[in-house]
């Protein structure tokens, strides 16, 4: 049952960031990601599904996925995307506030927390739309485990995230 149900929600996420892409031609090359990306982003709604597993041979296999899928609406939680050499992201959640770095390769954002060569936190993004006013991406949060050194085991979040320029 869970992977008829994996199954629908991978093909419905699938399709309809397809169709997204399509209505907002974000697969064409010559768009200037960078700076439609750059600025305060306020996020109106997250949809996310817990999953963790493992790594063989380089393909990740679920062996614990949430049957629950959760939609919120968080109050004060904010992505400040800037440019430069070094490309940075300022998470905000109410108080906490953290810089992470992201790269940037066509409509792909790869966020990650590296300290001291350790990788605590990486997240991938794809863009659906972005535009003056929305900014939407489907995301795959990746923790890999309690040794950041270990990559077999993982748990993560993916899902949806929708937000709305900060002017």
């Amino acid at each position: 049952m869970k992977n008829i149900f994996f199954s629908f929600l991978i093909l419905t996420l699938i399709l309809t960031s397809c169709k997204k892409e399509e209505d907002n031609n974000n697969n064409n090359s010559s768009i200037n990601y960078q700076q439609k990306i750059l600025g305060n982003w306020s996020v109106s709604q997250i949809t996310e599904q817990y999953r963790a597993g493992y790594f063989l041979n380089g393909v990740k296999h679920y062996t614990d996925i949430d049957p629950e899928i959760y939609t919120y609406y968080p109050d004060s939680h904010n992505y400040i995307f800037k440019g430069g050499s070094n490309n940075q992201v300022i998470v905000m959640q109410g108080e906490y506030s953290d810089t992470l770095s992201y790269d940037l390769n066509g409509n792909k954002i790869e966020i990650y927390e590296n300290y001291y060569g350790n990788n605590y936190f990486h997240s991938n993004w794809e863009i659906s739309i972005v535009n003056n006013s929305n900014f939407e991406v489907i995301y795959d949060d990746f923790y890999p485990g309690n040794n950041p050194n270990d990559t077999i085991w993982f748990s993560c979040y993916q899902g949806e995230i929708n937000m709305n320029k900060v002017q």
